[in-house]
């Protein structure tokens, strides 16, 4: 287990005795996910579950430093997550099917390290959760939102199906939910 903080350059991990949390610091574009923020979430997301309570079986390393009990997600700015950026979309297309499914396997290892963390997970939801955001959402144990907060799988609107984050957010709301969230890709909020 390596001891050293991942280094990040569009989010931040602030650690707080045995309580991680992770900002999505991409403000400027409502928190969009490109490859580097996936690939840095995932860094993040893997180094908590190595100093987690969960993994290690113990309270605090040999140093007394407490291990992490509690990993917060949120987003910096307005907005939580717009879900995948724009401009890693539009690239998409001229990119190779060997590529585009090495994306979608980086994406779901995102959301799978999120499901599975061994931490209680919170997110901290802000204007609007899209798309990705919406998976970020379904991937959390627990969700503070604030009442103006919009929640969309909003796929479906740019023609496209919501399968990577498919399956994380037919486990947290049933399968008639989900049809039905996919279909419309409307906007729904927090309470609902």
């Amino acid at each position: 287990m390596s001891d050293a903080r991942p280094e990040c350059g569009l989010c931040v991990l602030d650690l707080e005795g045995s309580v991680a949390t992770l900002t999505l610091t991409r403000s400027e574009v409502f928190n969009a996910m490109n490859a580097q923020l996936i690939s840095e979430m995932v860094e993040v997301l893997e180094w908590t579950r190595a100093r987690s309570v969960g993994n290690t079986q113990v309270l605090k390393d040999k140093d007394g430093a407490a291990f992490l009990r509690v990993l917060i997600l949120r987003g910096d700015g307005k907005h939580f997550c717009a879900g995948a950026d724009i401009n890693m979309m539009r690239d998409a297309g001229a990119r190779s099917a060997e590529e585009n499914r090495e994306d979608s396997e980086r994406l779901d290892l995102l959301f799978n390290s999120l499901w599975a963390h061994p931490c209680f997970t919170i997110g901290c939801v802000q204007g609007v959760a899209l798309g990705g955001g919406a998976g970020l959402v379904a991937c959390v144990d627990h969700v503070l939102g604030e009442p103006r907060t919009r929640i969309a799988l909003s796929e479906g609107n740019l023609g496209i199906l919501p399968a990577v984050i498919g399956p994380y957010v037919y486990r947290k709301i049933g399968s008639a939910q989900f049809r039905r969230l996919s279909a419309l890709a409307s906007r729904v909020s927090a309470e609902e």
